[in-house]
């Protein structure tokens, strides 16, 4: 078994307050670096 592409859709990135930034090619907080909940 080799190393697997993992797709993440729209929705569950937003449902984890997370966005695509195509420009950079990363996933960054929707809101910046602050945190609006936290799970435990």
């Amino acid at each position: 078994m080799g190393e697997e592409d993992v797709l993440l859709g729209a929705l569950p990135l937003e449902g984890m307050d997370l966005i695509v930034d195509p420009l950079k090619q990363e996933v960054a907080g929707a809101h910046g670096d602050k945190a609006r909940s936290v799970v435990k």
